[in-house]
């Protein structure tokens, strides 16, 4: 320190030691963008001046560095927030399937996994969680409205993994059914007139009104199921209620259940209101429709279609079609 005429006296000296650490979170926030980034800086060793501690003015001056380095760490983070935004607001899309069908697309959140750093890039997966369901071709697209924060999973699928729902109501399956059995191939089978279906927990309760049995209805019990030759859902394990059997012969003692059980199942068929092998292409269809005009490259490579299952629902049944591909999202 300089002291006039006796120029500069060195009086005291110390060697502080301080520890910087600085990360990154490696996720998007609710504003899609890495970070904010975090800086700390820590005195681990003193600094003593003739007998006065500055370790506390230090610490405040190593504070406010440290703040000042994470403002300019964040401004140079990139945000991905307009990409999010335009890909979200495309997702409310209809999607032609044939002249009377669509496929509406309807997201619901934003999912995130963990990031992959494998050296020159980083990789932050996402995906969307989406409900789709194939109705009648008519109204307007709809909005989704403003993005939602994305929601962290520790594992997503590796590919696209789609679920979707071709039903058929209780109508359609009345009619199919009843158009479909009214001619028996087996002559020696009483003439079934009409099907009335009632759909509960454990599939298919079938009401037949039979031509000569003038009694009301009997009724059967059946499981839906997809055949993959006529691309039609069929009826399997045809078979009289337990409680009918015994009270038709008391009836009609001629009347012979497992002759019309077997009728049934053989020529009963309902046909799908979409065909499950357009589901691919309706959906590449959809990824174009999806793709921002000016924004990320989308691409969608479609490797199986299938239909997977087939539910029974309080409004009649559905054939879930179970889609996977590969999706990539460049921005």
């Amino acid at each position: 320190k300089p002291l006039g005429p006796l120029g500069c006296v060195h009086y005291a000296e110390c060697s502080p030691r301080a520890l910087a650490t600085a990360s990154i979170p490696l996720s998007l926030g609710p504003a899609y963008r890495p970070g904010p980034a975090s800086v700390h800086i820590q005195v681990t060793r003193p600094c003593e001046i003739g007998g006065i501690d500055a370790s506390a003015h230090m610490q405040k001056e190593a504070h406010r560095q440290a703040r000042r380095l994470e403002a300019r760490v964040n401004a140079l983070l990139p945000s991905f927030a307009k990409d999010a935004q335009a890909l979200w607001n495309a997702m409310g899309v209809h999607v032609p399937l044939g002249i009377d069908s669509r496929l509406r697309i309807s997201p619901s959140h934003v999912v995130e996994g963990p990031a992959h750093d494998d050296g020159s890039s980083l990789t932050i997966p996402l995906g969307v969680r989406a409900d789709l369901r194939i109705e009648p071709r008519q109204g307007e697209r709809d909005d989704p409205g403003p993005i939602p924060p994305p929601r962290f999973e520790a594992e997503l699928p590796p590919a696209v993994q789609l679920y979707v729902p071709i039903e058929v109501d209780v109508a359609g399956i009345d009619a199919s059914l009843s158009r479909s059995v009214r001619d028996v191939s087996d002559a020696a089978a009483p003439q079934i007139l009409s099907v009335r279906s009632q759909p509960d927990a454990d599939g298919l309760r079938l009401l037949l009104s039979v031509k000569g049995y003038s009694c009301g209805t009997v009724a059967f019990r059946a499981t839906p199921v997809f055949h993959e030759g006529s691309g039609r859902l069929r009826l399997f394990g045809v078979a009289p209620l337990s409680s009918e059997v015994a009270r038709v012969k008391a009836i009609d003692p001629d009347l012979d259940l497992l002759r019309i059980a077997r009728a049934v199942e053989a020529r009963a068929s309902i046909p799908l209101p979409v065909d499950p092998s357009t589901i691919p292409l309706g959906l590449e269809r959809a990824v174009e429709l999806l793709a921002p005009k000016q924004g990320p490259d989308v691409r969608l490579q479609v490797r199986e279609a299938s239909v997977r299952r087939v539910t029974v629902t309080p409004q009649g049944v559905a054939a879930i079609v179970h889609v996977q591909g590969q999706a990539h999202v460049v921005l």
